[in-house]
């Protein structure tokens, strides 16, 4: 589809190595260059003349200048901040809506690459690799029946070996004993998708005295994850690690 997440991968990948001065430095100058972008956003624009911002740092604490963005910012004018002259097709995104309002952004094809990039990285430093199996535990009725009964959905859940499984069924019926017997047959290496969710299957396996062997580890996101969810779900699952708020970052 014509996105170079692979790219962006490589270059994040790249950070990771990095001394603290070196990573300061290199922030510096990516920050720069989108303050120059920045300029020609009516949105920022404004928030510069209106501050006192100078769009060029030279470390990273002079952004104390600017108020911070909160998210009624985003929610109010996330259309006045896009480039009219970009020149390119711009998408539009939003948060799960976790909080029952979602935060709503455009981004271009390389906004998006370096988005997904940045969650694979994610996922790389909590264990992922391309040979894991995975289920991805998550979804409303209408993402569940519609999007992911397409036909180029279930290739990619078979190509990827990322199953689904249908968050909001999770305390129907006998749906729990079910998923716990689909984990032991399918024998995933890791589970992903809604905190609420998995701290439930975690808690079900503790009554049931049920144990997940395949499974190393754990990716929560959607919602936050509570010290006590964790701890549940480390002691009867696998460790855990916390991926919420990346796609709107």
């Amino acid at each position: 589809k014509g996105f170079t997440s692979e790219r962006y991968l490589a270059d994040f990948m790249s950070w990771t190595v990095l001394s603290e001065d070196e990573i300061a430095a290199r922030q510096i100058k990516k920050l720069n260059k989108l303050l120059k972008i920045a300029i020609d956003i009516p949105f920022w624009s404004e928030r510069f003349s209106n501050s006192g911002f100078k769009p060029e740092v030279k470390c990273l604490s002079d952004l104390t200048k600017l108020p911070p963005l909160t998210r009624m910012d985003l929610q109010e004018n996330y259309h006045r901040m896009t480039l009219s002259s970009h020149g390119v097709k711009v998408y539009h995104g939003s948060s799960s809506g976790s909080t029952g309002t979602p935060v709503h952004y455009y981004h271009d094809q390389n906004g998006a690459s370096a988005g997904k990039a940045a969650g694979r990285l994610q996922w790389i430093m909590g264990g992922w690799s391309y040979a894991h199996k995975g289920l991805h535990i998550w979804g409303n009725p209408s993402v569940a029946n519609n999007e992911w009964k397409r036909f180029s959905s279930r290739c990619k859940a078979k190509l990827l070996r990322h199953h689904k499984f249908a968050a909001y069924q999770i305390t129907q019926g006998d749906r729990l004993d079910d998923l716990c017997r689909l984990i032991i047959k399918e024998k995933y290496d890791y589970l992903d998708g809604y905190t609420n969710a998995i701290h439930i299957l975690a808690e079900h396996l503790k009554m049931r005295d049920v144990k997940l062997p395949s499974v190393k580890y754990i990716l929560t996101t959607g919602e936050n994850l509570h010290a006590y969810q964790k701890d549940a779900i480390e002691a009867n699952i696998a460790p855990v690690f916390d991926m919420y708020g990346c796609g709107e970052i």
